[in-house]
C-alpha cells in the first residue's frame, strides 16, 4: 500500500478523490496552499499575482496601442508613397511638354537664321529667340532636378514600407517576450504558493483523511492507495510461546472483525513470511506486576481479496482488524498417544 504525505504545511485547497475511486500514477489527488502573509499587502502571494496582473495589461495595452501606432504610420507611408508618385508622373509629363517646347524653339530658331541671311529677320530677333531656347533648356534642367528628388522620396517611402512588418514583428516579439516572462512568473509565484500532491502509483483509493479547506501539517498522511497490482496480505501477531510449529505454507483461517464469522464465514490464507526475531509489546499491569509479552510477526497471503456480504462482494480494505487459527501439521489420534512414548524412550536410550 502507498502512503501519501503532506509535502508542506498548509490548507487543503483542492482534494479531487474519494475513497474508491481509481487513480493513476502521475495524476493530481491533492493540492496544498501556502500562504505567506506581509504586514501591508496580506497575503503576500495573492498581492503578486494583483501586481502581475496589473503588468500583464499594461503590457497588452502598450501593443496594442503600438500596433495601431504603426498601422497608422503605414497608412500615412502609403499615402506619402502615392502622392510622390503622382508628383514624378507629373513631372515626367512636365519635362516631355519643355523637350517639345526646346524642339519647336530649336525649330523656330533654325529658321531666323535662314531668314537673317536674306535680311528679312534682324539680329535682335534672333538673340531674343535664343534667349527663349535657353530659359527652356534651363527649365528642364530643373525638372530633372525635381523628378531626381521625388524618385529619391518614392525610394525611401517604399523602403520603409518593405521594413515596416518586419518592425512590426519584432515589437509584437518584444511584448510577446514581456508576456512569456510575467506568465513565468505567475506559474513561479503559483508554486511558491501551491504544491500539488501526486499520485506514485496507479490503483484505488482506500483512505482520504482529509477534506478541501482543512490545515495541515507537512509529513501528516493525506491519503492510502492501495496499487492495481497489488493484494492485501495479513499482518499476525503470534505469541512466542506458540511460534514453535508455526512455518511458512501453512494454511491460515482468517476472522474479519467487520464482518462476524458466525454470519458471514472467515477467509483462507497461506503462511508467507514468519519473522527470525522476536518483538516487544508494552508492559502489561497483572496483580501488580509488570510483565513483557514477546510475539513474532507473520504474513499471510489472502485467497480471496472480497467477502460474501448478502450476495455481494465486498472488498477488503486496508487497516481491517483480524484474528487467525494457523492449522499445523495433521496427526491421527495414534500418532497424538504414541509420540510422547517414543520421546521418552528416546530419552532413555539417550542417558
Amino acid at each position: 500500500m502507498s502512503i501519501i504525505l503532506a509535502p508542506a504545511t498548509g490548507v487543503l485547497s483542492r482534494v479531487d478523490v474519494q475513497e474508491g475511486d481509481a487513480v493513476h500514477a502521475g495524476q493530481t489527488i491533492a493540492v496544498v496552499a501556502i500562504s505567506s502573509m506581509t504586514v501591508r499587502s496580506g497575503d503576500a502571494g495573492k498581492a503578486i499575482n494583483e501586481q502581475l496582473d496589473i503588468r500583464m495589461k499594461s503590457v497588452e495595452r502598450s501593443k496594442l496601442y503600438h500596433s495601431q501606432q504603426l498601422n497608422a504610420q503605414e497608412a500615412g507611408l502609403r499615402q506619402q508613397l502615392e502622392a510622390a508618385k503622382q508628383e514624378l508622373s507629373q513631372l515626367d509629363n512636365q519635362i516631355l511638354n519643355r523637350r517639345k517646347q526646346i524642339g519647336i524653339a530649336e525649330e523656330i530658331l533654325g529658321r531666323m537664321r535662314q531668314l537673317r541671311d536674306g535680311y528679312y529677320i534682324s539680329l535682335t530677333q534672333i538673340k531674343q529667340q535664343e534667349t527663349e531656347l535657353l530659359s527652356l533648356s534651363s527649365g528642364i534642367d530643373e525638372l530633372k532636378r525635381s523628378k531626381a528628388v521625388s524618385q529619391r522620396t518614392v525610394a525611401q517611402l517604399r523602403q520603409a514600407l518593405f521594413e515596416l512588418p518586419e518592425q512590426q514583428k519584432l515589437n509584437s516579439a518584444s511584448y510577446d517576450n514581456s508576456v512569456a516572462e510575467l506568465a513565468q512568473e505567475a506559474i513561479e509565484n503559483s508554486i511558491r504558493g501551491e504544491v500539488a500532491i501526486i499520485a506514485p502509483v496507479s490503483g484505488i483509493v482506500a483512505s482520504a483523511l482529509y477534506k478541501p479547506g482543512q490545515a495541515i501539517q507537512s509529513g501528516k498522511i493525506i491519503a492510502n492507495i492501495l496499487p492495481s497490482d497489488d493484494h492485501l496480505e495479513a499482518e499476525i501477531k503470534v505469541p512466542g510461546r506458540a511460534i514453535g510449529f508455526v512455518k511458512s505454507g501453512d494454511k491460515v483461517n482468517i476472522r474479519y472483525q467487520a464482518f462476524p464469522y458466525q454470519k458471514f464465514g472467515h477467509g483462507v490464507g497461506v503462511v508467507e513470511r514468519v519473522a527470525r526475531n522476536a518483538l516487544e509489546e508494552e508492559p502489561k499491569a497483572q496483580s501488580g506486576k509488570a510483565e513483557m509479552d514477546s510475539y513474532y510477526r507473520l504474513i499471510a497471503s489472502i485467497n480471496q481479496q472480497a467477502i460474501n456480504v448478502h450476495g455481494k462482494y465486498e472488498p477488503l480494505l486496508p487497516g481491517m482488524v483480524v484474528e487467525a487459527d494457523i492449522l499445523g501439521e495433521r496427526r491421527s489420534l495414534l500418532q497424538w498417544i504414541f509420540d510422547p512414548l517414543y520421546s521418552m524412550r528416546e530419552d532413555l536410550a539417550s542417558e
